[in-house]
């Protein structure tokens, strides 16, 4: 899971785990790439705002050699939709912030039952 915002990466992480899955955190998309490197996950959640490298570019880099779930509490700036660019880029699925642990659990399910 690749998110700036440590208490949300502390909440989702927690929860992740509590459901049974193995989770692995970075806080920027740099340390996401080389986290995903090194564990390979099934499925990788990143926030689409973030400093250095932002959530679009790890889902060109990394779908569809991997399921990734694109989350973002910007969602649509100026006419553009970024959750929707996710989408177009790759992405499995999206999720706009806030959302609640249940749906994030739901969306990463499917993601790992296709």
């Amino acid at each position: 899971m690749i998110d700036d915002d440590p208490q949300l990466l502390a909440l989702l992480r927690d929860a992740l785990r509590a459901a049974g899955h193995a989770v692995v955190v970075a806080s920027d998309g740099p340390e996401g790439l080389s986290r995903y490197d090194e564990h390979r996950p099934d499925v990788v959640i990143t926030d689409i705002f973030m400093p250095q490298r932002d959530g679009l570019d790890i889902v060109l880099q990394l779908a569809p050699k991997v399921k990734v779930i694109a989350i973002s509490g910007g969602g649509r700036i100026e006419g553009l939709d970024y959750l929707n660019d996710a989408v177009q880029f790759g992405a499995c699925a999206t999720l706009a912030k806030p959302f609640t642990v249940d749906v994030l659990l739901k969306t990463v399910n499917e993601a790992l039952s296709t």
